[in-house]
């Protein structure tokens, strides 16, 4: 007979406590400059989705990043810079000589050979990657970038992204939540974040952690690319993964909280709750 989910729960569970929070939680210090607190690379948006990018870019920014640049499609750099004047904005035929400590890519992309072409690249670099929205898509449909994934990767999937990760229906997902993130965890050898209610992080060793901030008004167009700029922010700053995932879903979850006792949740939007990451982090110390 299987172990009941209560006990299964129990075993997998790793609990966060407030002094691993601030371990990781972004601090500035005397004497050091932007360049001391991480380069982020965002690889986001598209013709009619550069809103997708801006989020990515101002979460990452709000959460600490010392040097944000987006990467947009060459003819849109000039359109691009008018969305934040707090980033730097390039062409994707400058993503090759850009030195990043972390690279965020998907959210806006499009489902395209210029996005699979990226994203190989990438992959084949090595560095440390967050994956989303419209580059996982591309995972699930090619099994050579599939391949290609390695242990300085995080992906983000929402339950349809994960149902095409793993050819299951997103009821199968929503059933077993927990089992489905660390077995897939395990098999890419990345680690996972499977989005919703009670978010589920996992790595490809059989770590779980399951978090508990967050509401049902962050079920809102945008919500996920704020935590994949947020994923990019924290790790960039120097943070393992593993303790930028966990820490990061949390902070994205608060920062919803946050928002949602201002404008309540059926109002609630993704600007909303970039706008409160500083509160959720001040919150947290």
């Amino acid at each position: 007979m299987s172990a009941c989910p209560t006990a299964r729960l129990t075993r997998w569970r790793q609990f966060m406590l407030k002094s691993e929070i601030k371990k990781v939680l972004p601090k500035r210090r005397p004497g050091t400059h932007k360049g001391d607190y991480g380069r982020v690379l965002v690889v986001a948006g598209s013709k009619g989705m550069l809103g997708a990018g801006a989020l990515v870019t101002r979460a990452a920014l709000r959460v600490g990043a010392g040097l944000v640049y987006w990467a947009v499609p060459d003819e849109l750099v000039n359109f691009a810079n008018l969305f934040t004047p707090d980033v730097m904005v390039i062409p994707h035929n400058k993503i090759s000589g850009q030195k990043a400590d972390i690279i965020a890519i998907g959210p806006g992309c499009g489902i395209n050979n210029n996005t699979r072409n990226i994203l190989r690249s990438l992959l084949a670099s090595k560095k440390p990657l967050v994956i989303d929205a419209d580059a996982l898509t591309l995972l699930a449909q090619d099994k050579r970038l599939a391949a290609a994934l390695h242990a300085k990767v995080i992906l983000t999937p929402h339950p349809g992204e994960m149902a095409r990760l793993t050819a299951k229906s997103v009821a199968e997902v929503q059933k077993d939540r927990l089992g489905i993130a660390k077995k897939r965890a395990a098999e890419l050898g990345t680690i996972v974040i499977l989005k919703g209610e009670k978010t589920v992080v996992a790595d490809q060793h059989g770590k779980i952690y399951l978090n508990d901030t967050g509401n049902p008004g962050m079920g809102t167009a945008g919500s996920g690319d704020v935590l994949t700029g947020m994923l990019a922010g924290l790790a960039g700053q120097g943070h393992d993964l593993w303790s930028a995932a966990k820490v990061g879903v949390y902070l994205h979850g608060l920062a919803g909280d946050l928002a949602a006792k201002d404008k309540g949740e059926p109002g609630l939007i993704a600007s909303d709750i970039i706008e409160r990451i500083p509160d959720a982090i001040q919150k947290s110390y």
